[in-house]
């Protein structure tokens, strides 16, 4: 619910009561125009937020809680937000103490983005002077023992590969394999259905 904005949650609302319309009348055909329309306003309505001009008429625009450190509650205020609230929803990311907040920033699907301050930031590999090794993710090539030809496309391996792969693993089908993934490193692991 708190990913809706708040005309599709006012969308889904009436289209819900408007279902429910034949229960209390016999006019079945008044229901399904409505249905039809309310269907329609909400695509409409989602292809107009794509539209930067119309995007903050149907849209929220990121709230900006606390900025340099101090708390604006005036935004709090307008988000009908408590400080309680505000609060618990920095512990929830792992922030006990606003002094360690810079920046706290509402975002319109609900969620809370955190920038911390510098001294409270993760430590990252550039700030090591370490070299950083192959970036990228794990693929699932296999997913309950069939081939994601998608995922697999982006990996150096082919079809053959992987069944030789099987083979080494003494997996005699492939449909014996529950995952099967291609880490950034290049290895392919598989794991094999255990039936019980």
């Amino acid at each position: 619910m708190s990913q809706l904005s708040a005309f599709e949650l006012d969308g889904i609302v009436i289209f819900s009561n408007l279902a429910s319309q034949p229960i209390g009348t016999t006019s079945l055909a008044a229901t399904i125009l409505g249905l039809f329309i309310i269907t329609f306003l909400l695509i409409v309505a989602g292809k107009l937020v794509l539209i930067n001009k119309f995007s903050h008429i149907l849209e929220d625009i990121p709230a900006v809680l606390v900025e340099g450190g101090k708390i604006n509650f005036k935004a709090l205020k307008k988000e009908f937000m408590s400080l309680n609230q505000f609060l618990g929803l920095l512990r929830q990311q792992g922030y006990d103490s606003i002094s360690d907040v810079d920046y706290a920033i509402l975002e319109p699907n609900g969620e809370l983005s955190i920038f911390p301050i510098p001294s409270k930031k993760p430590i990252t590999i550039e700030d090591l002077d370490l070299k950083s090794g192959i970036s990228g993710i794990t693929l699932h090539v296999i997913i309950d023992g069939v081939i994601i030809d998608e995922n697999l496309e982006r990996t150096p391996y082919t079809k053959m590969d992987l069944l030789r792969k099987l083979k080494s693993k003494n997996i005699e089908n492939i449909s014996d394999v529950v995952v099967g993934e291609v880490h950034t490193n290049g290895n392919i692991v598989l794991l094999k259905k255990e039936y019980i």
